[in-house]
């Protein structure tokens, strides 16, 4: 490509795009990692990258990339956790363990809306 006829500004703007696209790639690569992995919360959900405000920044897509990252380590470990507590676990189909986990996490919200409820006198 002849880049000589492109204005600096344009030639940053194609640059930023470029990383973004990448940086979006990877996002959606990790999501597609916990959903593989069993995460409740990454089974099949839509996420929009830039919240749907048209932020469409570097920076943004490398702190969503930074977040997912760290929490696929903390979802990982906390997995290994469970599953060196109950080996049983071990038996499970990832959708079977997702569906397991989502069912405990929605079981402990209601619990936990139930039991936080001012309690009237």
């Amino acid at each position: 490509l002849d880049h000589e006829g492109i204005s600096p500004a344009k030639k940053l703007q194609i640059e930023q795009f470029v990383t973004i696209y990448r940086l979006a790639q990877e996002i959606h690569q990790h999501r597609l990692d916990f959903e593989h992995a069993g995460h409740p919360d990454f089974q099949g959900t839509p996420q929009k990258l830039n919240k749907g405000n048209g932020d469409m920044s570097v920076q943004l897509f490398e702190k969503q990339l930074q977040q997912l990252k760290l929490q696929y380590e903390n979802w990982k470990s906390d997995l290994n956790l469970a599953i060196e507590r109950a080996p049983r676990l071990v038996f499970l189909q990832r959708k079977q363990l997702a569906q397991l986990i989502l069912k405990i996490s929605s079981s402990l919200s209601a619990f936990t809306e139930k039991t936080l409820q001012p309690v009237s006198l």
